[in-house]
């Protein structure tokens, strides 16, 4: 749950990249994707404050969430109280199924139908916008996950992202890379645009500090020059340039 580790590296990373989209002429929302707390290390890198790489990229954002660390507030609701996300709109009910046993085919109606509607609301929640930043804990669905397995929360299933295209919205999902062959990845990602739309445009960028962080955006016909020029801007920085790279399919 992003509760516990609000305000590391990658968060430093992704609200930067956001930032670069918030004051154009679109409305963006934001699904956390929350989910219980864990007993995970996630959120141990926090050492990236006073490093002037970081420093001169964003210093307002990197001064806000260093203070979020000091001062003990590390919650994801927290990014409402940056000027610049202040109208954003954010989704912040947890996704949880645990308490659902789903050893007999009703117990999996009941998580599925739990999910479903945790999606709706979200939907509901985020109608307003044409740009949803999803931030699961992993990224998007492995083709072995099962849609009411105990890990399914932690991930974004390819067809809510369809659903939200569906929708008209453009989407940006997170994505951490997994062992997979380079070849096999990124074939993931082409097969998920076709599942979603032959017409979407799909565009990937990597933070690459740490761990490695990839962010796929998923991109209607009638979004793309305005969140084109944005991703053009952003990895053109020559500060931000120096944390994120843009991926070649």
């Amino acid at each position: 749950m992003k509760n516990q580790y609000f305000a590391d590296v990658g968060d430093f990373g992704k609200y930067g990249m956001l930032s670069y989209f918030s004051n154009r002429q679109i409305n963006i929302g934001i699904n956390w994707y929350l989910t219980e707390n864990d007993t995970k290390t996630d959120g141990k890198f926090v050492d990236y404050f006073n490093k002037q790489d970081f420093f001169a990229c964003d210093r307002e954002l990197h001064n806000y969430l260093h203070e979020c660390i000091i001062q003990g507030r590390r919650n994801v609701n927290e990014l409402s109280a940056l000027p610049r996300y202040a109208d954003t709109i954010m989704y912040d009910e947890i996704l949880n199924v645990d308490h659902i046993m789903a050893l007999s085919p009703e117990g999996r109606d009941k998580r599925l139908k739990v999910r479903k509607e945790w999606f709706q609301s979200s939907m509901d929640a985020l109608k307003k916008c044409d740009l949803i930043f999803c931030d699961p804990d992993n990224g998007i669905e492995t083709r072995s996950l099962s849609y009411v397995g105990k890990d399914s929360v932690k991930y974004v299933f390819v067809d809510e992202i369809k659903d939200m295209i569906d929708r008209g919205k453009s989407v940006i999902c997170y994505n951490h890379r997994d062992r997979s062959k380079e070849s096999d990845y990124f074939a993931r990602f082409k097969e998920v645009v076709s599942v979603i739309d032959p017409e979407v445009l799909l565009r990937v960028l990597r933070f690459n500090r740490y761990s490695v962080r990839d962010y796929l955006f998923f991109i209607r016909p009638e979004h793309q020059y305005t969140i084109c020029e944005g991703i053009d801007g952003f990895v053109s920085n020559k500060n931000w340039s120096k944390l994120f790279t843009e991926l070649e399919l």
